[in-house]
């Protein structure tokens, strides 16, 4: 490597480490890593039941994130729920149990699955209740999420 080439790599390399120092880079995860606290944020203002728009109010959780092998990530939520993400073609992706509630206040089992892009923390959520408040099947999709570290 010539004397030109060897100071602009080390010019590259201090301002890489220089911005690396100021923690410019901090709140993304790598593609293969994902660890951490981070708020999720759902936004419901374009989620649609079996098709039709049904907006719903936007929440928030609080996720704790640990890795757990290669490709995994173990989520747990501030709600009570934990399951783990697996990360496939550049998304991390996981299914988790939770509940529906009915008008007449009955509970009923829900799939609420997330698929959330490795790079950019951004990316959806769809529900799937097998057996829905008035007796048929409901899909859930058009929800928005994104993870924003804590």
């Amino acid at each position: 490597m010539n004397r030109f080439a060897r100071t602009a790599a080390t010019a590259v390399m201090s301002g890489a480490l220089a911005l690396a120092g100021l923690g410019l880079g901090a709140g993304t995860a790598t593609a293969d890593t994902l660890s951490g606290t981070y708020t999720l944020f759902s936004d419901h203002s374009q989620r649609k039941l079996n098709g039709i728009p049904t907006p719903y109010h936007n929440s928030s959780s609080v996720w704790t994130i640990t890795p757990c092998g290669d490709g995994c990530a173990r989520v747990v939520s501030a709600a009570g729920w934990s399951a783990n993400a697996h990360l496939n073609n550049g998304r991390w992706e996981f299914t988790r149990e939770g509940m529906w509630s009915c008008p007449d206040g009955r509970n009923l089992p829900n799939a609420i699955g997330y698929s959330i892009d490795a790079a950019t923390l951004r990316g959806t959520s769809t529900g799937t209740i097998p057996v829905g408040c008035e007796g048929f099947p409901v899909f859930a999709d058009g929800i928005t999420v994104s993870l924003t570290r804590v």
